[in-house]
């Protein structure tokens, strides 16, 4: 895991992301956007979701609520993801609430239902259908392939969209995000 990390902040460096300087409009910084969206199609799969999650994490970190980018930033193990993510959505409520009124509730309550079960409580709970972002079974692979992702990606996509940055750009990021662009 820490070569993966020392490789992705190697190609963030290389490519530039590291920078916090906004230059033009949305929530984030367009360059380094830019310089993201032109790298994710040149890694693999498994790098492609990694760099996704901590290019959005860094270049939004500017307006981002902080444990929100600290979460999407995290060198963590996929499974300690899901940990760093609720502690960040406990931080910030309004966050999940974005994408799914009453979020703080039914997350507090997905911790009694079976693991397997809880991406399809939520999904359903919080009526992500209506987001268009992903399907209840991509939704179910993300979370299997990692939780914090699947935790964190409908508000994060809420957010970008009510922030400016138009759906169709938004919604390939997260799924990127989420892995479910493969």
């Amino acid at each position: 895991m820490r070569n993966l990390a020392l490789s992705l902040l190697s190609v963030l460096a290389l490519l530039g992301l590291v920078s916090c300087t906004r230059t033009g409009g949305g929530p984030c910084d367009p360059k380094a956007l830019g310089e993201l969206k032109a790298a994710l199609p040149a890694v693999d799969a498994d790098m492609r979701q990694a760099l996704a999650l901590r290019g959005l994490g860094e270049a939004c970190a500017a307006r981002l609520p902080k444990p929100i980018a600290e979460a999407l930033q995290a060198d963590a193990e996929p499974s300690q993801e899901a940990t760093l993510a609720a502690y960040a959505l406990s931080q910030e409520p309004g966050f999940g609430e974005a994408a799914c009124p009453g979020f703080e509730k039914l997350f507090a309550s997905v911790a009694s239902v079976a693991p397997a079960d809880r991406p399809r409580v939520l999904y359903g709970g919080c009526g992500y259908s209506k987001l268009g972002l992903v399907s209840l079974e991509e939704y179910q692979a993300a979370a299997q392939r990692r939780a914090g992702a699947s935790y964190l990606a409908p508000g994060l996509y809420a957010w970008l969209v009510e922030e400016g940055m138009p759906a169709p750009e938004a919604r390939a990021l997260v799924r990127a995000a989420l892995g479910v662009d493969r």
